[in-house]
């Protein structure tokens, strides 16, 4: 074969490189030239490369392609943290419209106005909205959106349609909020569960009974016959011998400016100090009724004075129920006094200023109580 062939002729050069320094060492041989050596030096390394190299009829295995692994290290993300949730929570405030038992006709149509605050760290949106919860729905959609945003700590009113229903009697229908994702939530002082509602009463309004309410005196002072004051409310005469009387004032504004009085009751009978023989003296205690505004020693009114509203003969009358009872002109001017917020009176004894015998005859009063009956039409 060629290939055992070329092996044959390396062998041979190989042996003539291995002869030639010898015969340059025997005697009587000329050394050959540095050329020589080249030459053949050249020549067995070109047969040594043909040898190393294959056949044209040799195949090669295919080598796979080197793969370059290149090690790289990613840098760790800066994650941002995450949002703290907002929390919802809603407080009521107060009813702007329907209070809680307003009289309704069946089939009435109303709005119904709550106000309340936003409690919680979420802003509220339209996105928000107040959803009915329980009870009497009364025609109103189930669901309210807010207008507008309602930032943490802020009020907002909320109204909706509704409808009185159609059988008589107390109606109520409950409401809660609802948030965005579905979450529903109620009404607290710093948020709860507790809902909003309205309450109505279906049917004929009924006819208001009176009412009756018991005042005590706001201020009071005596004024005395020498036209001087003092802060006591006494009626009757002084060691002195100088006239004096009471004076009264009722802080009334609790009463309604259209109600109407029914019945007006003085009680001057609860623990007064007597001095004297007052009633044995100088006669019978009166009160006017005197609308006298700031009280001065000009307020003092001699005797004989007419248009009394109470009459009072005795110390047992001053207790007596029946004799506490104004009369037509105590009614009248308690009546015109009710845009003034206050009534004022005036007690004294109306046959003497005084009996004129140096010892004091009177009535220190304590206690005074203005019992009022009336109804608001």
């Amino acid at each position: 074969m060629k290939s055992n062939r070329r092996f044959h002729s390396i062998l041979l050069v190989l042996s003539v490189l291995a002869i030639v320094p010898l015969a340059c060492n025997m005697p009587g041989v000329a050394t050959p030239t540095q050329s020589i050596q080249d030459s053949a030096a050249q020549t067995v390394a070109a047969q040594l490369t043909n040898a190393a190299q294959p056949s044209d009829n040799t195949t090669q295995e295919p080598q796979p392609p080197t793969q370059q692994v290149v090690s790289t290290t990613q840098a760790p993300t800066s994650q941002p943290p995450s949002p703290t949730p907002c929390t919802n929570k809603a407080r009521y405030i107060s009813d702007v419209t329907i209070p809680d038992d307003t009289h309704f006709n069946p089939g009435d149509s109303f709005i119904k106005t709550w106000r309340v605050q936003n409690v919680g760290t979420c802003t509220w949106n339209s996105n928000y909205s107040l959803v009915f919860s329980s009870g009497n729905i009364m025609g109103g959609s189930s669901s309210v959106p807010l207008i507008g945003n309602v930032s943490p700590n802020s009020n907002v009113d909320i109204s909706v349609n509704l409808t009185a229903p159609s059988s008589n009697g107390t109606h109520q229908g409950n409401w809660k909020m609802r948030a965005p994702d579905g979450t529903v939530f109620g009404f607290g002082v710093t948020g709860g569960d507790a809902s909003i509602f309205v309450r109505i009463v279906v049917g004929p309004t009924p006819t208001p009974g009176p009412v009756t309410k018991t005042f005590n005196v706001s201020s009071d002072g005596s004024a005395r016959s020498n036209n001087t004051t003092v802060n006591s409310p006494v009626a009757g005469d002084t060691a002195g011998d100088l006239g004096t009387q009471a004076f009264l004032t009722f802080d009334i504004s609790a009463i309604p400016d259209d109600a109407t009085i029914q019945e007006v009751s003085l009680d001057l009978g609860n623990s007064p100090t007597i001095k004297g023989d007052p009633f044995g003296d100088l006669g019978c205690l009166r009160v006017y009724p005197d609308q006298y505004g700031s009280l001065g020693g000009s307020d003092y009114t001699p005797p004989p004075v007419n248009n009394t509203g109470w009459r009072f003969c005795s110390t047992a009358q001053l207790d007596d129920s029946d004799d506490q009872l104004g009369n037509s002109i105590a009614l009248d001017a308690l009546q015109d006094a009710l845009e003034d917020d206050n009534f004022q009176v005036r007690a004294q004894f109306n046959e003497l200023e005084t009996d004129s015998d140096s010892t004091a005859d009177n009535i220190t009063f304590g206690n005074i109580k203005l019992k009022v009956k009336y109804i608001v039409d």
